[in-house]
């Protein structure tokens, strides 16, 4: 690796670290954030059986907390019976929220009635902002999301070449974040949809 690599991924190192450090002095926000966000998505029930958070200083896998690999500092994981479904990555600050990732676990589906779970979360999520007096929510885009640019693939279905597993990946993904955003009215930037509050 070259001294220019080397300084990026330093460089990277630092700027979620200091997102880390900025997210641990916003804990009571995060613990608020995640028993509002359970609430939401277990009001019409559909078999969402628990929710945790989780802070992580650099990006990553951590397999014994939890079986995705983070972007964001701030971790949510939602359980269907009692199983990890659903991961959303975001970085919170005193008066934003970005989300960062969206996620499913590899080789778990999502069941019939809870398909929209994704566009539920984030609505919650805006909703939470409003009242808590934040001043603007950020879906970031699918081809910001680290999976999206280099899709990790041990195993390929028999009969599919690669290119067409990652042209499938890059389609649901568009769908979950870029169409979660234009469904729920964000303004849709290059990189992110926005949704700026009125406080």
């Amino acid at each position: 690796m070259n001294i220019w690599k080397r300084l990026h991924f330093k460089t990277n190192d630092v700027h979620f670290w200091l997102k880390y450090w900025t997210a641990t002095r916003n804990v009571e926000k995060i613990r608020t954030l995640t028993g509002s966000l359970f609430e939401s998505v277990t009001k019409d029930g559909g078999g969402l059986s628990g929710i945790r958070w989780m802070l992580f200083d650099t990006p990553g896998y951590n397999h014994e907390t939890s079986p995705l690999c983070w972007e964001a500092p701030v971790a949510i994981l939602l359980y269907y019976r009692n199983k990890p479904i659903f991961g959303i990555g975001l970085e919170i600050y005193k008066k934003k929220i970005h989300i960062r990732q969206l996620q499913g676990i590899s080789g778990v589906k999502f069941p019939k009635k809870i398909k929209g779970l994704p566009a539920v979360c984030v609505g919650a999520i805006v909703d939470f902002a409003k009242q808590q007096n934040f001043s603007e929510v950020r879906l970031y885009r699918a081809h910001c999301d680290m999976f999206y640019q280099e899709p990790h693939l041990p195993n390929l279905p028999e009969g599919k070449t690669r290119d067409e597993v990652v042209n499938e990946i890059r389609q649901r993904m568009r769908r979950r974040y870029d169409g979660t955003a234009r469904q729920l009215g964000f303004v849709m930037k290059k990189d992110y949809g926005e949704i700026v509050l009125s406080h």
